[in-house]
């Protein structure tokens, strides 16, 4: 049982972070630079807090439904902090040749910073553990033992598929987009957050 909750969020970890997100666009664009160690230590640093949201959406459990109303009211505030940083992010004073010269530890805590930028995570995996929750009580996520598995899972499969992004350059860094990503990695980045808080906005005022 130990093994299925660790490996269920891995995989729902994967396939939850497949959508383009700034840790992905930064693992991506060491990778066109063919910068493989920062890469990768950017990917462990920006998994790193999928395994604390993943750890407090689980703990969220121990409350009742009535949490949905303050969710939403987090959902909102972050989105909105989302379209702040991002029209930020975009217009800043170029930090391309700062984030080139970023190697060994300095890419890790990039990583970490720009995945502990996320707090909408809390979110997703709210959702996902009040669902295994109600139908699959089998699996006990709210044990310690379990929720320690399920975080580290999360965490694991969130680094697998930035790793899975870094593979894919290998075949296709002649495609625009990512040229793109090369030449304007922080208004892509920027562009991201950007649409991450309207599509939250829209999502918790019109449930779009």
């Amino acid at each position: 049982m130990l093994a299925i909750v660790f490996l269920l969020f891995v995989v729902l970890s994967f396939v939850g972070s497949l959508q383009p997100g700034p840790v992905n666009i930064g693992v991506v664009y060491y990778a066109l630079l063919g910068q493989k160690k920062p890469a990768i230590l950017l990917a462990l640093g920006g998994s790193l807090p999928e395994v604390l949201y993943t750890a407090i959406a689980i703990k969220s459990l121990v409350f009742s439904k009535q949490m949905d109303q303050y969710l939403s009211v987090f959902s909102a505030t972050a989105s909105v902090v989302f379209v702040v940083l991002g029209v930020y992010i975009i217009f800043a004073k170029s930090a391309q040749q700062k984030v080139e010269n970023f190697g060994g530890k300095g890419a890790f805590w990039l990583g970490l910073s720009l995945g502990s930028l996320n707090p909408q995570l809390i979110l997703f995996w709210a959702g996902i553990a009040w669902y295994i929750h109600l139908n699959f009580e089998s699996l006990k996520l709210l044990e310690n033992i379990n929720l320690i598995l399920a975080s580290l899972g999360a965490g694991f499969g969130a680094f697998l598929l930035h790793i899975f992004y870094f593979g894919l350059i290998q075949k296709y860094e002649q495609a625009k987009v990512l040229k793109w990503i090369k030449e304007y990695p922080q208004k892509v980045i920027g562009t991201i957050y950007f649409l991450m808080g309207v599509l939250g906005i829209f999502h918790t005022c019109f449930n779009f």
